[in-house]
């Protein structure tokens, strides 16, 4: 039933939990599985009721604690996590669960969250949910370098994957890398973008003011015609 939820099939997954329920015995371990399960499948109501199931046979259960932050925001999300972290300190998930719930417009709170990610992709290197939400708060915090760093990893974790070398392409482009950005972003429409969904901004002023010109890799006339400079 996991399985089959972590592969996206919710109504076979459905099908396969509504066995579960009907002819195994209802442990801890069994409904704080099942509880992540429902909550991959968008069932909240009965992630929450299994979650809690499994947390009145075992207070310490990891799995549904982790269940119910997931479903909740601020203290009451934060609460669970630091449930999470004492029971086992070395949880990767709680800590990039935790650093979502900092306030990236608080200097302080910011640097907590860059924290807490880079220890959960030091507990985990080869997951890359943590590592894509680092890039994207360098990205916002305009620290590039640092990105294209994190994108960089992100293309090597999974190679075919448009969406990271986009993120790589920008990171280079705006770090001042233009030349390597183009290859880069040519390589995203290899893998199945589009030039639509691919293109860059440029940051220098356009010519005439105002007008927003997009840098379309492999199409390099149509940026040099727009800033009147030679190809």
């Amino acid at each position: 039933a996991k399985a089959l939820a972590d592969a996206g099939q919710k109504e076979a997954a459905g099908i396969a939990m509504k066995r579960v329920v009907a002819i195994a015995k209802r442990t801890a371990e069994s409904n704080a599985n099942l509880a992540a399960a429902f909550l991959t499948i968008g069932n909240r109501p009965q992630a929450a009721e299994a979650a809690t199931a499994a947390l009145k046979a075992d207070a310490n259960s990891v799995l549904a604690l982790l269940v119910l932050a997931k479903m909740k925001s601020g203290k009451d999300a934060m609460k669970n996590i630091d449930a999470v972290l004492f029971l086992d300190p070395n949880c990767a998930e709680a800590y990039r669960l935790r650093a979502a719930l900092h306030d990236p417009k608080d200097p302080d709170q910011r640097t907590k969250s860059l924290s807490d990610l880079t220890r959960a992709i030091e507990l985990n290197p080869y997951e890359p949910i943590a590592r894509l939400q680092r890039a994207k708060e360098y990205n916002s915090g305009k620290e590039f370098k640092k990105s294209v760093a994190d994108w960089l990893r992100l293309t090597e974790l999974e190679p075919l994957s448009p969406e990271f070398r986009h993120g790589l392409g920008y990171a280079q482009f705006q770090a001042g890398d233009t030349q390597t950005a183009h290859w880069t972003l040519a390589q995203a429409r290899i893998c199945g973008g589009d030039d639509r969904d691919y293109a860059l901004p440029d940051p220098r002023p356009c010519k005439p003011p105002g007008l927003h010109i997009r840098y379309l890799p492999g199409v390099p006339e149509l940026w040099a015609a727009a800033h009147s400079l030679p190809v």
